[in-house]
């Protein structure tokens, strides 16, 4: 399976920036636009215990207090793949 890239997002408490997986960025963004977990679990192939731990590992990273600070670092546009 092919390595997810990574990218740099800065976090809201220290400015300092905590690296999210392209994974991690669909996630957020498919949350962001309101896919429950059932479908994102679908649509990227785990299971919802896997969307679950991802959003946890999510918060973690960017020290997020709730769903409305995730969405700060939301464009309108999905993670960008090098297709």
């Amino acid at each position: 399976m092919k390595e997810l890239e990574t990218t740099q997002l800065p976090s809201s408490s220290s400015g300092e920036g905590e690296f999210l997986s392209l994974l991690e960025q669909t996630i957020v963004w498919l949350v962001a636009q309101g896919v429950p977990d059932p479908v994102i679990a679908t649509e990227l192939r785990i299971s919802e215990a896997q969307v679950r731990d991802h959003l946890v590992e999510i918060f973690k990273k960017l020290a997020l207090a709730g769903l409305l600070d995730q969405l700060v670092y939301v464009g309108e546009e999905p993670p960008k793949t090098d297709s």
